[in-house]
This record gives structure tokens, C-alpha cells and sequence, in this order.
């Protein structure tokens, strides 16, 4: 799909032409494979899911620059949704995903049915910092330590789970515009106007974004509602069926 700025994004389609459409957003520097068998899963649901892949992520351009911002991937999301001639989608972003996720939902909310945010936080002005061991996985991109920083106590080391976080590279280049792009988000004042249902959902043995930020995400939406997954780790949606579950109930309501 090409992008009104001439980039070219690659994106991939789950499920039945005419169901539902869910639209997931994945994290930093991730491509449509972090997912895992997630979009599929959600596919027998009777939803139509799409994914993509960031810029300078999986088999999109690698366009990203100095310039690169959470607010500039949504409008990413949002011409994605335009000129594959979709109204509106059922938002779902993960981790840096959700903080792209709230500003399409404050900057196009005619384009968000409901609003997912799982594992994110509005920023780290007002959220609780992640530990040192993760912000060192991030940044050398390290698949293992991400992993092992990524996934519930129970399942870190089971490499069946770990092979469900997909096979995506990036460049360091890449790598770095993204963390920047994700460490300078901060849309804490302007939350208040999402006006999309929106869940918040989070494993609370999140070792790469402590749960405590769920409360405070789902305290600065309106009418956010919270879920947590006991014992589940940043990766929850490869680690427990209730994270499908929470989600279905919330598009169903």
C-alpha cells in the first residue's frame, strides 16, 4: 500500500471479507509478526484483522527519519485506513502501538469504533519508567533479552512462547527513530478527548511496562474501562485466552 507521501507500507489481511474490522498496532520498531497467531485467532472470531508493518519494519519502506513521532505513525494508521477505504475500525495497539493508537483516536475519532490499548501508557512524563534490564533490551534490540523482558515469569523461558514474538528486524537506524519516537510521546493532556469506548488491558507481571500504568491510562480516559491478566506478562496476548476474551466482550458492547 502506498502512503500519500510515496512510502510504501506492507499490509496483511485475517479473516473474511465483510466481518468486523479490527485494526491492530503493533509496538516499536515491530512488524505484523510480533502479533504472532494473535490476528488469526481473533479471525475465527468472525472479525476481518488487519496488520501492517511499521515504516523500516518488516517489508514497508524504510523511510523513518529524525522526525519520526507516535503522532506521525497514526497518521500512518489513518491514511492505511483511507485508502484501503475504511470508514472506521474496531483500534487495537500494544505497547508502542497504544500510545499511536490515542492519537488516531484524538485526531480521527470518526476512524475508531472502539479502542484497545493494551500494555502502553500515555507517556513517560506521567507513567512509571520501565526497568533498566528492559530499557537495555529496547535499545540493543536483542531478541533474547527482549524475550525474557517481554514475557511472563511462566513462559520466558518456554521457547515455544518466545518464537510466537515473531521474527522482525530493523535496523539500528530504525531502531533508534522509533525508541525516540516512543520515549517522546506524551498525549496526558490531551486523553480527555478520546471519545471511543476504549479498554485498557494488562498483564500485571509486566516486566517492560509496569502494570501501574494501566491505572493511570484508564484513569485519564473517559469511561475507560480496565482489565488485568493475572500472572501475564507484556506479551499476554500469546500468553492467555481471557486477553481474547476481554477484547471480544468490549467490541461486542
Amino acid at each position: 500500500m502506498t502512503l500519500p507521501d510515496g512510502s510504501h507500507l506492507a499490509v496483511q489481511l485475517h479473516g473474511s471479507a465483510g466481518a468486523p474490522i479490527v485494526l491492530l498496532i503493533a509496538g516499536v520498531a515491530a512488524d505484523h509478526t510480533t502479533w504472532g497467531t494473535y490476528p488469526d485467532s481473533l479471525a475465527t472470531l468472525g472479525l476481518r484483522v488487519i496488520t501492517y508493518d511499521h515504516r523500516g519494519t518488516g517489508a514497508s519502506d524504510d523511510s523513518t527519519t529524525d522526525t519520526l513521532t507516535t503522532r506521525s505513525l497514526a497518521q500512518d494508521a489513518s491514511d492505511l485506513l483511507t485508502t484501503l477505504g475504511i470508514p472506521a475500525a474496531h483500534v487495537y495497539g500494544h505497547s508502542m502501538g497504544t500510545r499511536v493508537a490515542q492519537w488516531l483516536a484524538i485526531d480521527h475519532p470518526d476512524q475508531v469504533i472502539t479502542l484497545t490499548l493494551g500494555a502502553g501508557t500515555g507517556g513517560d512524563r506521567l507513567g512509571v519508567p520501565r526497568p533498566e534490564e528492559a530499557t537495555r533490551a529496547l535499545s540493543t534490540g536483542d531478541p533474547d533479552m527482549i524475550a525474557h523482558c517481554a514475557l511472563g515469569p511462566s513462559v520466558a523461558d518456554d521457547p515455544a512462547a518466545r518464537a510466537l514474538l515473531g521474527t522482525q528486524q530493523t535496523s539500528p537506524q530504525t531502531l533508534a527513530h522509533h525508541l525516540s519516537a516512543s520515549t517522546n510521546h506524551d498525549a496526558w493532556d490531551d486523553l480527555g478527548r478520546i471519545t471511543a469506548p476504549t479498554l485498557v488491558i494488562h498483564g500485571t507481571a509486566d516486566r517492560m511496562t509496569p502494570v501501574e500504568n494501566a491505572h493511570r491510562l484508564a484513569a485519564a480516559i473517559p469511561h475507560a474501562t480496565l482489565h488485568l491478566l493475572p500472572g501475564a506478562g507484556h506479551g499476554y496476548f500469546i500468553e492467555t485466552n481471557d486477553a481474547t476474551q476481554a477484547f471480544a466482550g468490549h467490541i461486542a458492547r
